[in-house]
């Protein structure tokens, strides 16, 4: 960073940041006085001008997207590789190749945080112990100098692999931010609608919290208050349209015009609003979303009274159901492996039921996904317990929710991210399913010894495959309680899922897609 600024742990600053394609180092762009931006030798610009000709000289990481204060990406080539080998394959690609980026990436962050993170990852992944040891080859024993900050104390970075949690990239969403992601799809901050009754001037918007304040206010609201909210938003542009019409006098038109420029870009973002509500919800009545999110969540659920037979009963009609679309059979299909891993034969039946819904047939590529489920996300990928089988503790509190209810039924479920951040705060995380890169053992558990000291105070969790935007909520939230937190959390993934995205990877190598729908 600059002599000028940095950036602290857990507060990323969204409009410094974009990505290059750069090595580990980073591109670093240098800005004068003139507020020009040029890519320069490193300090060269700074020696070679005079003294009067710089303002602030400031160094910034570029290897890095930041979305949010506590939420950034680092985009690979091809991020279907990271969660299904079988893509390499599909798209001339190298998981390899990915976590080579990978290190790129985040050890520009770690520059631009000016940290040296304690390095842990998920033991049961590959790809994750691979990124582990690039990045501590790298921090630690090759470039040590470049990433030593002082005697600022060590922030952990946590290596997770999707397989940890399956699940939540599978549920159907209903907050706004991420709901738009899941059922419309956000892409640098852009959204393309597709809704007949939105005309086609309107029909690419921006959804960015930095520039619109509504947007910014209504992230984490659930679908209903979002329609209520946007209502009120309608309702408040009528009565200011309607003195805007009573021009009377000079005075009136002089006001007018002062207030245009507001005006306009308030009908603009009304607009914007509105016609986003009502694709959400022609999407919602097409697919009978309600009631097919009413049983995702029974099964993602651990404190939900379904057994197997009676999820197999209610699967079967959702299957032979006319209302309901391929990718949702597939993935309620999907949340019934997880969730009942021993019931194999049930798991089979299934698996014939969406063949003869034709869904085999429509989409290969799709039914692929369903079939691999128990073997891409089974227990024995997991190194977090995903239903709280294994934690009595956890468990108990799941029931004593289940008892208690919740506000809304289509949002009880909770990321497994939750009671991981919950587990490494406290630094009860189990260091043999979440080893310390370390050369040797000593080191590890010289890591370990201080941590249970003093807890790690500040976590970067980054996760290989991408993390979601339901993930980004318990984050933001987890950070939003301040000290009582115990540590700040910056969450990092190799994308941003939604469902179509985890379930075109997954399925990748397989076949041809003919679309996720």
């Amino acid at each position: 960073m600059s002599p000028c600024s940095s950036v602290s742990c857990g507060n990323l600053a969204t409009s410094r940041i974009t990505y290059t394609s750069q090595t580990w180092s980073a591109k670093c762009i240098y800005r004068t006085w003139q507020k020009q931006m040029q890519p320069k030798s490193r300090c060269s610009k700074c020696r070679s001008s005079k003294p009067t000709g710089i303002h602030c000289l400031q160094e910034f990481y570029g290897d890095f997207v930041a979305l949010d204060v506590h939420h950034f990406m680092v985009p690979v080539p091809c991020n279907e590789v990271l969660i299904n080998p079988r893509a390499a394959a599909a798209f001339g690609a190298s998981e390899f190749e990915a976590v080579d980026r990978l290190v790129q990436g985040l050890s520009a962050l770690f520059l631009a945080l000016r940290r040296r993170p304690v390095i842990r990852y998920q033991r049961t992944s590959d790809a994750a112990k691979r990124l582990a040891e690039g990045l501590y080859t790298l921090t630690y024993k090759q470039q040590p100098g470049v990433f030593d900050f002082g005697s600022r104390s060590s922030p952990v970075v946590l290596l997770l692999d999707r397989t940890d949690d399956p699940l939540t990239p599978l549920l159907t969403q209903w907050t706004y931010q991420a709901m738009i992601h899941e059922l419309i799809g956000i892409r640098d901050n852009r959204a393309v609608l597709t809704s007949s009754k939105v005309a086609e001037q309107y029909r690419e918007v921006v959804v960015d919290p930095a520039s619109d304040d509504f947007y910014k206010r209504h992230l984490y609201s659930n679908y209903g208050e979002v329609g209520l909210s946007v209502k009120e938003l309608v309702d408040k542009f009528s009565t200011a349209s309607a003195q805007h019409k009573q021009l009377n006098s000079l005075e009136d038109m002089r006001r007018f015009v002062l207030e245009h420029s507001d005006f306009s870009r308030a009908q603009s973002n009304v607009t914007k609003h509105v016609n986003i509500v009502t694709q959400l919800s022609e999407e919602v009545s097409r697919h009978n979303l309600m009631d097919v999110s009413t049983l995702e969540q029974d099964l993602a659920n651990p404190a939900s009274a379904l057994n197997a037979a009676g999820a197999y009963e209610d699967i079967m009609a959702m299957l032979q159901g006319k209302a309901v679309s391929n990718k949702d059979r597939v993935r309620l299909v999907m949340l019934y492996a997880l969730r009942f891993e021993g019931e194999a034969g049930r798991f089979s039946g299934l698996l014939d039921a969406l063949a003869q819904a034709g869904v085999k047939a429509a989409n290969p590529q799709l039914y692929a996904a369903a079939e691999d489920m128990p073997r891409y996300g089974g227990q024995d990928r997991r190194s977090g317990d995903l239903y709280g089988g294994g934690n009595i503790l956890l468990k108990a509190k799941n029931v004593f929710k289940g008892l208690q209810g919740v506000d809304n039924v289509y949002t009880q479920h909770q990321p497994l991210l939750v009671e991981t951040l919950r587990l490494l705060a406290a630094n009860d995380l189990n260091p043999a399913a979440y080893s310390y890169a370390a050369t040797t053992q000593d080191e590890a558990l010289s890591w370990q010894a201080a941590y249970k000291q003093r807890p790690p105070r500040e976590a970067i969790v980054f996760i290989l495959g991408g993390s979601t935007y339901e993930e980004s909520k318990a984050v933001a939230e987890w950070n939003a309680r301040g000290p009582q937190a115990g540590m700040r959390v910056l969450l990092g993934g190799s994308n941003v899922l939604n469902s179509d995205a985890f379930l075109a990877a997954l399925g990748a190598g397989s076949a041809d897609s003919n679309g996720m729908r």
